[in-house]
């Protein structure tokens, strides 16, 4: 059984999620389900996209909101290449 790759995401500010502190996420291979989900979700663009990714990190939106812009934007980058 093969398992999907993921890429890690080092954060330059670390993200607390349910009692503890976040310093890397691990994005995963979106599937086709997730990209679904991400359609149907009742939002703007911006927060759709937040939420997409949120998910394939296994982490809250509200988590994710609250990280950097920087890493945002790598966490962005990092989609791209494996989506």
């Amino acid at each position: 059984l093969m398992t999907s790759p993921v890429h890690v995401v080092e954060l330059s500010k670390p993200i607390f999620q349910g009692g503890k502190f976040i310093r890397r996420l691990r994005l995963r291979v979106p599937t086709e389900a997730d990209l679904r989900e991400a359609q149907e979700f009742d939002g703007t663009v911006g927060e759709r996209g937040l939420y997409h990714l949120a998910r394939l990190c296994n982490v809250s939106p509200r988590a994710l909101v609250k990280a950097s812009d920087d890493d945002l934007e790598a966490l962005q980058a990092a989609y791209e290449r494996v989506a």
